[in-house]
């Protein structure tokens, strides 16, 4: 089966090429190519996720428990892991289908919980325009705990209506906040306590081990392969044959490192809500500035709603956006978004937020400025 390698890639994000997408059907596909698809068609989706061809991957039983097959001659393990992203141009309207069987396309390691396929498929309008979309509004401290600091955050009841999401697999999607371009979901990072273990606030005590494997990600008590973080191995995919663990601050830390050469304003994968993840790294090659996020982890790349990657809490998809822009921080993590008042005033300043109704600040381009008339109350 061909299909984008690891390899490719990152041989294309280290280019620093500086990517844009629109909401129309060639943007739509041009998008879903950049995921390591194992079909053949980005224009033909599959009734169920057991259709969906396969590939198969292969690594030393250093891997831990085997997601598949194992071979006690020579010691590997091999498994067949499935995704595949289209689009579909319904009049006017493009959706995007994402379909995947959650097994990494790389090596991993589990050394005590056996990753099990998933069900993951649904569909959900792409890249849609936001101005008037139901948002994420927080003006006190305790609104943006109850929005940030809950596990449910992200699940599928939260989606605006306007994405048109919908669910086709058994999974339910609950805590996932969209795909990676590897076809591993992106989870909440919040623990049992509703706390960050990786970067608690000093107020928690309980001691909280979370560890992650070289890739960033890790199987839950059900064994779903998941990740909080960007997909460090997709970044780089020398790491994929470390076979360690990673927990604490050290887990976002190595995260980080992994996207040191990446590309600038690269995706990374999909929201649920249909919105773009953007890796770590702006067009000038630097970190997001923490007042160009909303609450969200949300953002504005030429005129289209997305989220970003973050070496701080919420990591990736916060909610689903847009939220509004402010100085607060939520107290369920200890590593959180640094934003002063004087340094969003100067962005206002800049043209590089514009207030909007006189309580909510949108960042703009000079192309969505014509939403003058958004609506966000």
């Amino acid at each position: 089966m061909a299909r984008l390698s690891l390899s490719f890639a990152a041989l294309i994000m280290s280019a620093n090429a500086v990517s844009s997408f629109t909401d129309t059907y060639q943007d739509c596909l041009e998008f879903a190519s950049l995921f390591q698809n194992t079909c053949d068609s980005l224009e033909s989706s599959y009734s169920h996720v057991s259709k969906v061809p396969s590939v198969t991957q292969m690594c030393s039983d250093d891997v831990g428990q085997c997601a598949g097959t194992y071979n006690a001659t020579d010691y590997t393990c091999s498994w067949e892991a499935k995704l595949c992203v289209t689009c579909d141009l319904i009049g006017t309207e493009t959706k995007i289908r994402v379909q995947s069987n959650g097994l990494p396309q790389q090596c991993y390691y589990s050394p005590d919980i056996d990753i099990v396929e998933q069900n993951i498929d649904f569909e959900v309008k792409w890249n849609w325009d936001v101005a008037f979309a139901q948002n994420n509004l927080a003006s006190t401290d305790d609104e943006l705990d109850d929005l940030l600091c809950e596990d449910a955050r992200l699940n599928n009841g939260k989606i605006p209506h306007l994405a048109g999401f919908v669910k086709h697999g058994a999974n339910s999607l609950a805590n996932f906040g969209g795909v990676f371009f590897t076809g591993i979901p992106v989870s909440t990072v919040l623990n049992s306590d509703d706390v960050d273990p990786y970067n608690p606030p000093a107020t928690y005590t309980e001691y909280d081990f979370s560890p992650v494997d070289q890739c960033g990600s890790y199987p839950d008590e059900n064994g779903k392969y998941q990740s909080h973080f960007a997909p460090a191995c997709y970044a780089d995919e020398s790491l994929q044959t470390n076979f360690n663990l990673v927990a604490g601050h050290d887990a976002v830390e190595y995260v980080d490192n992994a996207f040191d050469s990446f590309g600038h304003q690269e995706p990374i994968g999909i929201a649920k809500d249909g919105h773009i993840i953007w890796g770590p790294k702006n067009a000038e090659g630097q970190e997001w500035n923490d007042c160009e996020l909303d609450i969200c982890n949300g953002l504005f790349v030429d005129g289209f709603y997305g989220y970003a990657a973050t070496n701080y809490f919420p990591y990736t998809v916060g909610c689903y956006g847009p939220g509004n822009y402010n100085t607060l921080a939520p107290t369920c993590s200890g590593i959180v978004r640094q934003c002063s008042q004087s340094e969003l005033d100067a962005l206002v300043t800049e043209g590089e937020v514009t207030i909007i109704s006189g309580a909510t600040l949108l960042q703009l381009s000079a192309a969505s400025l014509v939403a003058a008339s958004i609506i966000l109350n």
